[in-house]
């Protein structure tokens, strides 16, 4: 529990577990997992070079989340802008809402539900990419979904009106409004 206008938490080996943290939070663990539940109010930066990283319950301004090695994931989350990332690793979002979201992985699946944003890109360079947006999302919001090696998909609500950029290739492709 630490209230403040920065935490900055590290480790070379071992997890990190932050909770409850107001302010600015900067979490990084070269082999463990980083997971920060119950943030507010400030920007986030959560890194592991090898291990998982979880965010939940957390209101920011920016949050970047990523692994070399391992899955990054978000859930009831809300910010400006949110960005997931691992270079071996699945990504998932779940619940949030950000004007900027951002899901790659390089080898990996994303995967998203009920997510709500205005500007939105998810990718992956050998993996899938199953996006389902939030009813509340803008109408006019601009989502690229792309896979290199796998299947696409998004589902849109029903008054979605924005431009759509999907790609793969070599999967599928599935859109549904």
């Amino acid at each position: 529990d630490a209230n403040g206008p920065d935490v900055v938490l590290q480790t070379s080996s071992g997890a990190i577990r932050a909770e409850r943290i107001t302010g600015s939070l900067h979490a990084t663990s070269s082999y463990g997992s980083v997971s920060c539940k119950g943030f507010s109010k400030g920007d986030l930066a959560l890194k592991s070079s090898s291990g998982r990283v979880e965010l939940s319950d957390a209101t920011f301004g920016a949050c970047e989340a990523q692994s070399a090695y391992g899955s990054v994931s978000a859930e009831r989350s809300k910010g400006n802008s949110l960005r997931l990332h691992s270079s071996s690793g699945a990504i998932t979002a779940r619940e949030s809402k950000a004007d900027q979201l951002s899901l790659t992985t390089s080898y990996g699946s994303v995967t998203a539900s009920d997510v709500t944003m205005s500007n939105l890109t998810a990718e992956s360079g050998s993996g899938s990419v199953n996006v389902a947006l939030s009813p509340d999302c803008p109408p006019s919001l601009t989502a690229n979904v792309s896979s290199s090696y796998g299947a696409v998909s998004l589902s849109v609500p029903p008054a979605f009106a924005g431009q759509v950029d999907l790609s793969t290739d070599f999967g599928s492709i599935h859109a549904d409004r």
